[in-house]
């Protein structure tokens, strides 16, 4: 087991509108065995073709965006994932790695090398110190869409946590808003504008049939409390983290009953349903989040990744 060594300063450059230098204690890494190596491959954990149970995953974790847009949040340009914290650049990069992989294998966008990082990860001894330093050297921003409201969203309470700045657009590729309520933007940058649709476009829907508006990942930090995750391999931490920073997934509370990556840290999950490695199922439930028509209103896009997910596990 690797120690922790002393306090380092470690640089955030993360977006346009931040720049920010963090002190953070280097952490001790998460417990390893031997299938923890830095090559990837597809786990395979075979789940049950059970409606039921498919559904109740969906209805968990696909949920409208945090800004309030009635669509589910994803990425739409390329993902940059960087990990920091352990004194092993190779366990940081192992890390990166997994994300990258994970993003690639369901079909979410990824950034060619190098890049600038849009996915921040860090595992740190003293994990509230260090989001206190994040909030308090610029990052409110990219911690929530109404940065006044960023301390009291700003709290540690699980062994692996998200937050998430995130962007609006219309279906035209236009009008894009930033999900900032509290100062009428932010300087960062989704790229990529069209032009905006002409005159008399409906950007809402009144049936709920189609939102017409597509909710976008920007930015996403992840911290892990490593005295809490060293209990855990470090494949499964990695493979949570990767789950955490393509989606903009919020803790169910519950065990789910298939076996899933994201009931890595419930106590209350028999042994069958927490496996040490992403399985189908969350394969599956991504590759769901990535095909499905980013417009379509958030009932459409439920049932459409419960679909798609009936199909993918029914082939194995």
């Amino acid at each position: 087991m690797k120690t922790a060594n002393s306090a380092t300063v470690l640089p955030i450059v993360t977006l346009g509108w931040i720049i920010a230098v963090v002190p953070m204690a280097l952490a001790q890494p998460v417990t390893k065995d031997i299938t923890d190596t830095a090559s990837i491959e597809q786990v395979i954990v075979t789940a049950q073709k059970l409606s039921t149970e498919i559904e109740g995953f969906v209805g968990s974790y696909a949920t409208r965006s945090l800004a309030g847009t009635g669509v589910i949040t994803r990425w739409k340009n390329g993902i940059c994932p960087a990990t920091y914290g352990f004194s092993d650049r190779q366990d940081n990069d192992f890390v990166t790695s997994r994300i990258r992989q994970i993003a690639a294998m369901v079909g979410a966008p990824v950034a060619a090398l190098p890049c600038r990082p849009n996915i921040h990860v860090y595992f740190a001894s003293k994990p509230q110190e260090l989001l206190d330093s994040i909030r308090e050297h610029g990052g409110s921003r990219a911690l929530t869409a109404t940065p006044s409201k960023a301390k009291q969203i700003a709290i540690i309470n699980s062994p692996i946590q998200a937050w998430y700045a995130t962007g609006t657009r219309d279906e035209h590729n236009g009008l894009l808003t930033f999900d900032d309520n509290d100062d009428n933007g932010w300087g960062g940058c989704i790229c990529d504008i069209g032009p905006p649709p002409g005159p008399g476009v409906r950007v809402l829907d009144s049936d709920g049939v189609r939102a017409n508006l597509r909710s976008e990942l920007v930015h996403v930090y992840v911290i892990a409390d490593v005295n809490q995750t060293k209990v855990f391999r470090f494949t499964a931490v990695s493979d949570y983290i990767a789950m955490l920073a393509l989606t903009e997934m919020r803790t169910s509370g519950v065990c789910q009953q298939l076996p899933s990556i994201t009931n890595l840290t419930y106590s209350d999950c028999d042994d069958g349903l927490k496996p040490n490695e992403v399985t189908d199922t969350d394969l599956a439930y991504l590759k769901g989040i990535y095909s499905v028509d980013p417009g379509e209103g958030l009932r459409n896009q439920q049932d459409d990744i419960a679909a798609e997910m009936e199909k993918t596990l029914a082939a194995h």
